[in-house]
């Protein structure tokens, strides 16, 4: 096998740091990388929302908390992206797999 037809750890690396998910897509994880986009998505959209339910007291924490959290499951997107590329390399690329077809996003 060729290095053309391997999975390119940068790549899935850069991949997951442009858009959590998207690198575990590239190395044919379909349904992590929907789980992990979807997590991250509904994250982003509901924790506004709670921090302005909770007391004033407690806003700062949450948000901090939060933003932890977050980092940690994006840093946590990226390595496994990188590692999952370099272990899954016997497996051939299918026609999604390749870097130009996610230029388009």
């Amino acid at each position: 096998m060729t290095d053309s037809q391997t999975r390119k750890q940068g790549l899935a690396a850069l991949l997951s740091f442009a858009l959590p998910g998207l690198g575990q897509i590239y190395n044919g994880r379909y349904r992590q990388g929907a789980a992990l986009f979807a997590l991250l998505l509904v994250a982003s959209c509901l924790l506004p929302a709670t921090i302005t339910m909770v007391s004033p007291g407690l806003r700062l924490p949450l948000f901090w908390c939060a933003l932890i959290g977050t980092l940690l499951v994006y840093l946590c997107a990226i390595g496994h992206a990188f590692i999952d590329a370099r272990s899954d390399k016997e497996r051939v690329l299918g026609a999604l797999n390749h870097g130009f077809a996610y230029a388009a996003l």
